[in-house]
């Protein structure tokens, strides 16, 4: 992504993409598999006061695609998506090498129906999806060098909707659901890699209602 600070604001644009695996098995033994990608772009800014204080607030849309295999059929489908987060915290002074950031966020997200054709040439009309999601929680950061720093967090989310709607040839299919309680942890490198540069690199993993492990490498230009 590309960065500018002017004064206490920090504002920018980044490109991001993702993907992944799942599996999952249901109670009538079908077992299934797939593949996730998106590709999106992001506009964010973040307010920081003298005191430690900071509010951000970022807008991001782009594509997702997936595929799904199971014993019983198959199919890939593409949505657009878009969302926004808002955001805010205060940054805490643990040592003259340390701090802990304690923060709040609220996410959305929306993501557009589709319907696809599967293996056995019936009809799945998937509805749109509206994730709305709170999250709690602290990162401690220490700095190792001049140029390099390690972060550990960990954070309480609570999905408040994320249901999966979807009707096989007119006929309403089961409902998966996300609402719920989940532990979201992550730790992470940042390394100052020349004058204006700034590497990310993390992992992260979520327990209870949300479920995974999870890795990226981040990029940032301030100019």
């Amino acid at each position: 992504g590309f960065a500018k600070q002017a004064d206490k604001l920090l504002f920018g644009v980044a490109v991001e993409h993702g993907r992944g695996n799942y599996d999952s098995y249901l109670d009538s033994g079908v077992h299934a598999s797939g593949d996730i990608k998106s590709t999106g772009g992001v506009i964010f800014g973040e307010y920081k006061l003298d005191n430690g204080v900071h509010y951000d607030a970022a807008l991001r849309a782009g594509r997702v695609k997936s595929d799904y295999s199971s014993t019983a059929t198959s199919y890939d489908e593409s949505s657009t998506y878009y969302g926004f987060s808002l955001g805010g915290g205060k940054e805490l002074t643990v040592s003259d090498k340390a701090t802990l950031d304690v923060y709040g966020r609220y996410y959305f997200s929306h993501t557009n129906g589709s319907d696809v054709s599967i293996a056995t040439g019936e009809e799945i009309d998937f509805d749109a999806v509206n994730s709305h999601r709170l999250r709690v929680g602290g990162r401690y950061t220490t700095t190792l060098t001049e140029k390099s720093k390690a972060y550990a967090g960990l954070a309480w989310q609570y999905e408040f909707g994320g249901d999966a709607k979807a009707a096989i040839n007119g006929y309403s299919a089961p409902t998966p659901s996300l609402q719920g309680h989940s532990a979201i942890v992550e730790a992470g490198y940042k390394l100052n890699a020349g004058k204006n540069l700034t590497l990310d690199f993390n992992l992260n993993g979520a327990m209870g209602k949300q479920r995974g492990i999870g890795g990226g490498i981040g990029a940032q230009w301030l100019f």
